[in-house]
């Protein structure tokens, strides 16, 4: 278990739940090549 919450961003998801029956999908996934990732936590 991490004490501190993570700095850096290694993975994105792009996924979403349907609202009838709760199905969980994802749409697409990449890795984030390069470091100080963290300015994309504040863009969502």
């Amino acid at each position: 278990m991490h004490k501190d919450p993570p700095s850096e961003i290694h993975w994105l998801y792009v996924g979403c739940r349907c609202t009838q029956c709760g199905v969980l999908g994802c749409f697409a996934e990449w890795k984030v090549g390069y470091s100080s990732s963290s300015h994309l936590l504040d863009t969502v």
